[in-house]
């Protein structure tokens, strides 16, 4: 006959059995078969019932103001509301194939699917922006190169015209129309800017 301590021990082990086995149906870990702009029930997962794979739909769950479109292939980490396989809200799961492999401790970086495409915040309070090569930095929709400090500029020209006194100056701006006077005003035009930096 068994002894009261074996038949408490034997009931603790079948109730922890009971619990993982309720965990783990209302987890999964499944491959993400697609996604969509919205995330709202337009979403899949792939799934199996050990004799056929076909998708379920799901619901992506985002963080407020933080849009993200992971793609698909990555694996999900789906949470059945209610216990219900059609209640299925599911969160990205990172992936080494994207984003950098180098942050520090309380480093955070936004990326994408595009390589290289990392808004750094580093540890000394850095922030850095890289886009993916060949891909431009835009502010604001712009389209215009961006000047630095040591691009050049072109004042146009400016000369005296010989005569009486006094001087009279002549100044043409780059691309613009001459001016004429005893004083004129230089107005300087950047010729260069940043390559993939547009505001």
């Amino acid at each position: 006959m068994s002894s009261p301590f074996s038949l408490l021990a034997e009931l603790r082990e079948q109730l922890r059995a009971y619990v993982d086995r309720r965990i783990a149906s209302l987890i999964e870990f499944p491959k993400l078969a697609k996604s969509s702009a919205s995330g709202e029930n337009e979403d899949a997962v792939e799934v199996s019932d050990g004799e056929t794979t076909y998708q379920r739909t799901v619901r992506r769950v985002e963080q407020w103001g933080l849009r993200v479109r992971p793609p698909a292939g990555i694996r999900a980490a789906v949470i059945k509301a209610l216990g219900g396989a059609t209640n299925g809200m599911y969160v990205g799961i990172a992936s080494t194939r994207y984003g950098p492999s180098n942050l520090e401790d309380g480093e955070t970086a936004l990326y994408c699917i595009a390589g290289d495409t990392v808004v750094k915040l580093d540890k000394d309070g850095k922030v850095t922006i890289d886009a993916a090569a060949g891909q431009d930095v835009v502010v604001n929709g712009g389209t215009l190169k961006v000047a630095r400090d040591t691009d050049p500029i072109s004042a146009g020209t400016l000369t005296g015209q010989a005569g009486p006194y006094p001087v009279v100056f002549v100044h043409t701006p780059p691309g613009g129309a001459p001016s004429t006077g005893q004083s004129v005003t230089l107005a300087g035009k950047i010729t260069n800017g940043a390559t993939r930096f547009k505001g």
